[in-house]
């Protein structure tokens, strides 16, 4: 019950939840749509913490590739403040920086390979969470289905 409403069991007890008072449909729909089953905690996090790996799949293919910079300053210096407002007085400056990564020793394509590693063991969990959900969904439909008081 505490895993339905989004808490860990520790979190809640079974004295919080009022069973009299919960009543079943009295035509339980044939089936579920998927986003109805998608609202589920347990799914919802899996699919952040996807989101979360592939994002860092993106920032390690990234860090493999040159990165350009680009700044600029703009302002005024005189050495006394009667000829402050004068144009030779402007001063300016651009400078253009260039990193590239030369040899880390195969270091940022094993950060790669890991990182993707790690989205495929996030991706395998995210679907045994949801054939996990489609199954508790489902065992509740039988339930209901043969249940003799329904």
């Amino acid at each position: 019950m505490a895993m339905l409403v989004g808490k860990l069991p520790g979190e809640v007890q079974l004295s919080e939840f009022d069973f009299d008072s919960m009543s079943l449909p009295p035509d339980p729909p044939v089936s579920l749509p998927s986003a109805f089953v998608r609202q589920r905690p347990d799914i919802r996090a899996a699919e952040a913490m996807l989101h979360k790996y592939s994002a860092e799949i993106g920032v390690t293919t990234a860090n493999l590739y040159p990165r350009i910079t680009l700044a600029g300053l703009y302002g005024v210096a005189s050495s006394s403040h009667d000829n402050l407002l004068d144009v030779r007085s402007l001063i300016g400056n651009v400078g253009v920086g260039l990193v590239q990564p030369i040899f880390r020793g195969g270091a940022l394509t094993a950060k790669r390979r890991a990182a993707i590693a790690v989205y495929d063991q996030a991706l395998a969990r995210y679907c045994l969470t949801i054939l996990q959900a489609f199954q508790n969904v489902a065992d509740v439909m039988r339930a209901l289905e043969v249940d003799p008081s329904h």
